[in-house]
């Protein structure tokens, strides 16, 4: 029987495969004596380290597995069949944390160490299972008592929580000292219907406790592996907030879709199982099964990513055919189709209406390794180098390319070896009316897609508003927005674009409810309405979300690019704080961002990223809950430090920026500058920073961006 062991390492980490691994945590000892065709006497559970392996081999898998369960507080009863049940736990008052046993850590490392010795030997990989706080509460408890507890007295369940946290922090990282290649957590957390708390009390109870739980394993930089049962697909965005590689096992229950979530997450998180343990291989024939395994493999082992198994593990019901059909279709399909990383060269693919010309080697492999260095730092993860972009003022760039006599389209970008861009399609609601109303000495008037009439002078970048569409409230109810549709909002070539698909990865730029209701209301007005008339502001930045939501989305359809993410802009704040209270923006603009970030999600985007100038710190907890997972350009004139917030958020939130284009690179000296570079190069080494400033303009000398560009290249 041919395996691999990396592959299944491989696949976890979202690197080329030679085949689709095959992996089981868990086989009954029916089919484990089945396969080696002699009696075991024992839970296949607690096989000799021998045996393991054989059966492992034999069977195609790539990988042992221990499950290091600490047991504490469990109530047994003996079932029918011999085996024990658990039916509760000891645990209803503080004095009972003194009853809980200590787990048999020193059994524990004996085992797994053996499993190692024998797992190198054989070319396999170990993983290794040890239960979180949070489940070993609930177990404790028992999980009625636990959840009522949960709705009665929270405050008891975490502090039996945070009892059980030092403990199994500690066994974990003995465990973690024996040569352990991957770790598996177990998270009870729903049902077949669903989540068994809301998202509020999960982020409360079990997100956070969790992640602090998992330092050890993302410390070692071992690839972790949730174990969820039931559907998760109602609360799979809070899941994406841990630092996991792969979900197991995806059973077939509710409205959960391991092909959705695959098309969403697969960038980043593995999909391991799905082949179903309720009817096709308990109640199914191995013909049935054989076919349930090509369709999975077919679709999910393109872009890798993706380990074949069950959609929980190989019970005593599952008859030993259909196991047998199980492994060889394992090794009949997996060894026929690519299982190619995403993030490969030759797993690209040029859409055609980009109109976008085969791409020089060079090029490809630019923009390729640019790529991969961006999606690390937003899945924080460590990157070749930190990844930078800036954004250029049209003067700017002429200077440029004058200094160094480049060619008049010359790309700066390119030339200071930018890694991400931003594409925009034409969102105005009313493209087709936008035209000049009167031409004269020393000023133009005209009207803008957005209903605006506006005067320009010659020579000046910003324009003044003399006239808005929705002047009066009652004015909204009459407008009617042109339709997404319009090949004219898509008429700018991408090749427009500094930023051009060929050459870098780049984010779907879209506008935010906020900025575009001063577009169509007036920045006063608006103002006005938020201090007394929260429903009329609302309803018109709902209004706006709409329009953005299907210009967004039509965005997407016509390039075809989704993976590194959608990029609203919407500036809600000055230097000193955002324009309205955090109350404010959850009542009026709360509800149109939890929009818009939902549909994006829908349509297979990954990441919303949320550009606001100046200080938006106030505003911040409430956007990350809302599903905000990065944030430009964190002004560090607006009192914005990426160092603090990146201690707070953490995982949550990704920054792109950073570098202060006010003070440190207009006015150097090129000392302070390098020393505030390497700065933020040593903020980013493990992932979470994307280098950048707000923009750059005329007001920075060249010699000290250029200063600020040589230390990213030498140090970064």
């Amino acid at each position: 029987m041919q395996h691999t062991a990396n592959d299944f390492l491989r696949a976890l980490r979202g690197e080329p495969c030679s085949r689709v691994p095959y992996q089981e945590p868990c086989v009954s000892a029916l089919h484990v004596e089945a396969v080696l065709g002699r009696p075991l006497g024992r839970d296949s559970t607690r096989l000799a380290p021998a045996d393991d392996v054989e059966f492992t081999l034999a069977t195609g898998q790539s990988a042992l597995y221990h499950n290091a369960l600490w047991k504490a507080g469990r109530l047994y009863r003996a079932a029918s069949d011999g085996e024990r049940q658990c039916i509760g736990g000891i645990v209803r008052t503080r004095e009972d944390f003194a009853r809980l046993e200590p787990f048999d850590i020193e059994g524990a490392v004996r085992r797994v160490r053996a499993l190692a010795d024998a797992a190198s030997q054989a070319d396999l990989a170990l993983v290794v299972s040890f239960p979180s706080p949070f489940r070993l509460a609930m177990y404790a408890m028992g999980y009625e008592a636990f959840l009522t507890c949960l709705r009665d007295e929270p405050q008891f369940v975490l502090d039996l929580i945070a009892w059980f946290h030092e403990p199994a922090r500690q066994y974990l990282e003995r465990l973690l000292e024996c040569p352990v290649e991957a770790f598996l957590l177990a998270g009870t957390i729903c049902t077949g219907s669903g989540p068994v708390m809301s998202p509020a009390m999960l982020r409360r109870f079990w997100l956070e406790d969790t992640r602090r739980f998992l330092e050890p394993v993302t410390q070692r930089r071992l690839p972790v592996i949730l174990h969820l049962d039931g559907d998760f697909s109602s609360i799979v965005d809070l899941i994406a907030e841990l630092p996991i590689a792969a979900i197991h096992p995806f059973e077939r229950t509710g409205a959960l879709d391991i092909y959705d979530f695959k098309s969403r997450f697969g960038d980043r998180i593995a999909v391991w199982g799905n082949i179903d343990l309720s009817s096709v291989l308990t109640r199914g024939t191995p013909d049935q099964v054989r076919e349930d395994v090509r369709r999975h493999i077919e679709r999910l082992a393109p872009g890798g990513r993706y380990v074949l198994g069950s959609s929980h593990e190989i019970t005593p019901d599952v008859p030993v055919a259909n196991f047998r059909a199980l492994v060889k279709a394992a090794q009949d399909f997996g060894a026929k189709t690519a299982c190619a990383s995403p993030q490969e060269p030759h797993g690209l693919v040029i859409r055609p209406h980009l109109s976008v010309q085969p791409e020089p080697t060079a090029a490809l492999d630019r923009r390729e390794a640019s790529r991969a260095r961006v999606l690390a730092a937003l899945e924080h993860r460590r990157p070749d180098r930190v990844p930078r972009t800036d954004f250029f003022w049209p003067d700017y760039a002429q200077r440029v390319r004058a200094r160094h006599n480049m060619a008049s389209d010359a790309r700066i970008e390119e030339y200071f070896g930018m890694d991400v861009g931003l594409y925009a399609a034409d969102e105005a609601p009313f493209p087709s009316e936008a035209r000049v109303l009167r031409q004269s000495e020393p000023e133009t008037i005209a009207r803008d897609g957005w209903g605006r009439t506006i005067r320009t002078t010659p020579g000046s970048f910003f324009s003044e508003v003399i006239a808005v569409p929705v002047a009066r409230p009652a004015d909204l109810d009459r407008l009617r927005f042109e339709p997404a549709c319009m090949d004219s909002r898509y008429e700018r070539s991408l090749s427009n674009f500094p930023y051009v698909p060929e050459r870098f990865p780049y984010f779907v730029k879209t506008g935010g409810p906020y900025i575009r209701s001063t577009f169509l209301r007036g920045a006063e007005a608006l103002l006005t309405d938020l201090a007394a008339d929260w429903g009329f502001a609302r309803a018109l930045a709902d209004r706006i979300a709409e329009h953005l939501i299907a210009v967004t989305l039509e965005s997407l359809r016509r390039t075809g690019h989704k993976d590194i993410g959608v990029f609203i802009a919407d500036d809600m704040a000055s230097l000193s704080g955002p324009m309205f209270s955090p109350a404010c923006f959850e009542e009026v603009y709360a509800p149109a961002y939890q929009r818009m970030i939902h549909a994006f999600r829908q349509a297979g985007v990954p990441r919303v990223l949320l550009h606001c100038d100046g200080n938006a710190e106030p505003l911040l907890d409430v956007l990350v809950g809302l599903g905000i997972s990065a944030h430009h350009p964190c002004e560090p004139r607006a009192g914005m430090d990426v160092e603090r917030i990146m201690k707070r958020f953490g995982r949550r939130l990704t920054i792109m920026g950073g570098m202060c284009n006010c003070v440190v690179l207009p006015q150097g000296p090129i000392s302070k500058i390098v020393e505030e570079t390497r700065r933020l190069i040593a903020l980013g080494r493990e992932g979470g920073l994307i280098i950048a400033s707000h923009s750059i303009g005329s007001d920075i000398p060249l010699e000290h961006y250029e200063a600020y560009i040589r230390t990213l290249d030498e140090e970064a």
